[in-house]
């Protein structure tokens, strides 16, 4: 009799054991991506930065989830239920990047999508054009603040990414921060206690290092807003510096030696190609 309960103790405590080791081997955190098409999948010959980071993170540390959407602005991201995928699929410990900006501006083809600018609490009543129903418009910090506030509540470390530059120059600069949404999402950032990382100004400096043509030829083949792999690749190198750079113990776990030499070689290939070029 005690034979077979010592028997049944030692199989019960194996399998605690064995269900401890494939609980501890199973928590990864998920980084999830959330923004426009300049981070999204798309189509070839465009590719978001956002497919890219797999390049340089260490996969066996992080599992990455780009859940950007091509069109999507802050406000259409929560409005059409994406941002709700993500907000369900968080647990405590993951990671979300959040970058918007590019939608966010009224025009005429964002009449579906803007939001009011600014980060107060004005509101206007509008008609969807889509749906035909009155709707309550918010500022892009409302929208903002919600998406962060949720992934912190959540157990998520939030980290906010200015946009991404347009190849659009004036004279031989980058044209920053169009529409004040880098500004805006700095500020959100401050205010909710999150991270930020200016990824407009860095990739821009680079940009301007190569040069107006060259940048064009080189890594925008549709328009000035969208790269091809080889633009995804090195705005996602840029990107990894800047989340190295946060200096967070979270990110150092996936954001390795072998991933900033990685980056580091990405954009010195660009740089020295440009220099060969010239020569």
């Amino acid at each position: 009799m005690l034979k077979t309960k010592y028997l049944i103790f030692s199989l019960l405590i194996s399998l605690c054991l064995q269900s401890s080791v494939r609980a501890g081997e199973t928590i990864i955190p998920s980084l999830y991506v959330c923004g426009d098409s300049t981070a999204a999948k798309n189509k070839l010959p465009i590719i978001g930065w956002g497919e890219m980071l797999g390049n340089y993170l260490d996969v066996r540390h992080v599992h990455i989830e780009n859940r950007s959407r091509g069109g999507r602005s802050a406000r259409t991201f929560i409005t059409e239920g994406l941002w709700a995928s993500v907000r369900s699929a968080i647990k405590p410990g993951d990671i979300v990047i959040i970058q918007f900006g590019h939608n966010d501006t009224f025009s005429k083809i964002s009449t579906a999508r803007y939001d009011l600018p600014g980060l107060g609490d004005e509101t206007q009543q509008i008609e969807e054009p889509k749906t035909k129903k009155p709707y309550t418009l918010h500022t892009y910090g409302y929208y903002m603040r919600s998406m962060i506030s949720e992934a912190k509540a959540a157990g998520a470390k939030v980290i906010v990414l200015g946009s991404v530059p347009r190849c659009n120059w004036k004279n031989s600069n980058v044209i920053r921060d169009e529409g004040q949404h880098v500004t805006w999402a700095k500020q959100v950032a401050s205010a909710q206690s999150v991270q930020f990382v200016d990824v407009n100004d860095a990739i821009a400096r680079v940009y301007e290092k190569i040069g107006p043509e060259r940048i064009k030829a080189r890594y925008f083949p549709q328009d000035n807003t969208h790269t091809n792999p080889d633009g995804a690749k090195l705005s996602a190198a840029i990107i990894t510096l800047g989340l190295a750079n946060l200096k967070d113990p979270t990110i150092e776990l996936f954001i390795t030696e072998t991933s900033l030499a990685k980056a580091n070689a990405v954009i010195a290939s660009a740089e020295v190609l440009e220099k060969l070029k010239q020569m």
